[in-house]
């Protein structure tokens, strides 16, 4: 955290945003002095950036012809200058602001600013460490990158809560002014009015998210793609291949993990399922393969249990977004074990005719009483560090495909997490 925010900062959401992501007077000197060093790259990040949202189906919607794309970049080339350009005040706050006000009146949805700003974030970042800076300068400005782009992501986000507010206050004016409205279609309003107060709240909360988690998301993706050149260089080829092939499973924990930020923002809003046939067997191999390593460093094993033909059966589902909720159990249950020497967690399938039930269990503790009623609305969590969000999003997924999660206990002691799915 730097020790104060600029000086020319206004006392806005600019300036909370600025303290809370820790921007100072330091970061504006060195993204000043980084303009002329990055400023040959712009034109290529730009080319960049457009080529990606017309191969985007949802994005390119925004753009209706080469004169608009032409219009587009040239905004987008003012931008970048604004953004090196060493002053962050009212009138900064004030541009910025705007832009975001356009995205939401074309119909831009939120989640594509979280992709174009991770575009812009690699290509700066990139553009840097293959410049001339080094040492402390190098890190420090690319930190500052990280902030300033933390900063725009907010303001834009603060546009959508905007966006949603007014929406709320519109919906709540037309409830009270429509008095002869039948009382079920009066709760059906409700239901929505609370739903865009909720978008509203999780549009600021993505932003704070969005620092705390792309930093060193962003900083691990560069020192592996570093780690990846190095192993190319090996003299002795079988380490390097091995080492190659870790990186590429490290890289795609990393993708995976970007994408669940990107679904945070999605936790108030019904996403498309990308559904296929998944056989159990491979899918339980692959979430052990990438737990095993943590889990064994407390001693734990993990297993796969079978119940007659389990490990036959298959799912209709989206893959991933399974994969999402194997993993996010199993880490769960190997917290819940630390400390319990000898402890084990196991995964098993079970045929139920048009559905196939998935189970996690482990031989902990088990779950105190209190918290089990409660387990999976957001924000309860049991773990000291935890954010309370893993179990929401785990419940969302499986309620998405049409199945029911539940959690009890299991015999002699532990906890069993069973889930249902319809079968592949």
């Amino acid at each position: 955290m730097t020790d104060s925010i600029p000086s020319d900062a206004p006392n806005t959401v600019l300036s909370e945003v600025m303290a809370y992501i820790g921007f100072g007077d330091r970061d504006a000197v060195l993204l000043k002095a980084a303009g002329p060093i990055l400023r040959p790259h712009f034109a290529g990040l730009v080319e960049a950036f457009y080529d990606a949202v017309e191969h985007n189906p949802g994005a390119s919607r925004a753009i209706s012809g080469p004169a608009q794309r032409k219009r587009l970049e040239v905004s987008l080339l003012n931008w970048l200058e604004g953004l090196f350009g060493g002053v962050y005040d009212d009138l900064y706050l004030a541009q910025r602001s705007r832009i975001g006000e356009v995205h939401v009146r074309i119909g831009l949805e939120q989640r594509y600013m979280f992709a174009a700003m991770g575009l812009v974030r690699e290509h700066l970042i990139t553009a840097l460490i293959a410049s001339s800076m080094v040492g402390d300068q190098e890190r420090q400005t690319r930190r500052a990158i990280n902030r300033i782009c933390d900063i725009e992501l907010a303001i834009m986000l603060e546009s959508y809560r905007d966006a949603y507010t007014d929406g709320l206050r519109s919906e709540r004016q037309a409830l009270a002014e429509d008095l002869e409205v039948a009382q079920s279609e009066r709760e059906v309003l409700m239901v929505k009015a609370a739903r865009h107060e909720a978008l509203a709240t999780i549009g600021t909360l993505t932003a704070g998210l969005a620092h705390e988690v792309r930093n060193p998301l962003n900083a691990a993706k560069l020192q592996l793609e570093l780690i990846g050149r190095a192993s190319k260089k090996l003299q002795d080829k079988g380490r390097s291949d091995r080492i190659g092939e870790r990186v590429k499973i490290v890289n795609s924990e990393l993708v995976r993990l970007k994408e669940m930020l990107d679904d945070f923002l999605a936790l108030a809003r019904q996403r498309r399922m990308d559904r296929e046939v998944v056989p159990v067997l491979p899918l339980f191999a692959e979430v052990l393969e990438l737990e095993a390593p943590v889990a064994a460093v407390d001693g734990i094993r993990l297993e796969m249990a079978w119940e007659g033909r389990g490990s036959e059966l298959s799912i209709n589902a989206d893959r991933p977004k399974i994969k999402q909720v194997l993993m996010n159990l199993v880490a769960n249950a190997v917290d819940a074990m630390r400390g319990f020497e000898g402890g084990s967690v196991h995964l098993g399938a079970v045929d139920e005719g048009d559905w196939v039930a998935l189970e996690v269990w482990d031989t902990g503790p088990g779950i105190e009483e209190a918290v089990v009623g409660k387990l999976f609305e957001p924000f309860v969590t049991t773990k000291e560090a935890g954010t309370g969000l893993g179990l929401s999003i785990v419940k969302r997924i499986v309620e998405a495909h049409g199945g029911e999660i539940t959690v009890g206990d299991r015999d002699p002691h532990g906890t069993v997490m069973r889930f249902t799915l319809p079968k592949g």
